[in-house]
């Protein structure tokens, strides 16, 4: 634990948090302001004048709380994987729980697909800003880590009441399977698909990605 709180410090060495209610409202203004320009699917880069403009701040109260730009997306990439995270915990859950392999595998892919693309263009800014961030690209993999192990355990638990039992091998392809679904579709998203949120476009990749995924398993 004290290695993640050590990482997550080093991530957010060039934040400071206020403690104040009128400078808590303020910096949630900021970080919303950030949030909305890296989800724009149109922004390719921003600056702070930006974050100033949209949050209706000033660029001193920027500066107050964050060194810099990268200090600002580094705490908004954060919070929002942490975010994303809960959510895909609760998916995991709940696919625990599932009585039967259809409903736990149908819970799992659905879940995955649905809470990642629902911040796809938010994704695609953090995956290119972390090509040349380093402590963004390390705070990414933790996340993938997280979401996986929640992944294999699940459907594992799953598998085990339907008397199944794959190896940890065949169980990881199921996860590489979803994984690489979901990023096909924040990288190249094409018309009707999951990233423009169309419920026929999202339920046809859902059911077509379990039903495989079911399949390979009762194989």
């Amino acid at each position: 634990m004290s290695g993640v709180n050590s990482t997550t410090n080093e991530l957010l060495v060039g934040v400071t948090k206020p403690q104040q209610n009128r400078s808590i409202k303020t910096f949630s203004k900021i970080k919303a302001a950030a949030l909305t320009l890296m989800s724009d699917p149109m922004t390719m880069d921003f600056r702070l004048t930006d974050v100033s403009r949209l949050a209706k701040v000033s660029i001193g109260s920027i500066y107050a709380r964050v060194d810099g730009k990268a200090d600002l997306v580094r705490l908004v990439q954060h919070e929002e994987l942490l975010e994303l995270e809960s959510d895909l915990r609760n998916v995991a859950e709940r696919a625990t729980i599932a009585t039967a392999l259809e409903d736990a595998v149908q819970t799992l892919t659905t879940g995955y697909l649905e809470l990642t693309m629902r911040r796809a263009p938010l994704l695609k800014y953090v995956i290119r800003a972390a090509q040349s961030d380093v402590l963004m690209s390390e705070r990414g993999q933790r996340s993938l880590a997280l979401v996986q192990r929640l992944f294999v355990d699940a459907l594992r638990s799953a598998t085990d009441r339907a008397g199944l039992h794959p190896t940890v091998e065949e169980l990881e392809w199921c996860y590489y399977l979803t994984d690489s679904t979901i990023a096909h579709q924040i990288r190249f998203p094409t018309p009707g698909s999951v990233a423009e949120s169309t419920d026929a476009a999202f339920g046809k990749i859902a059911d077509r990605l379990s039903d495989t995924i079911r399949a390979y398993l009762l194989r």
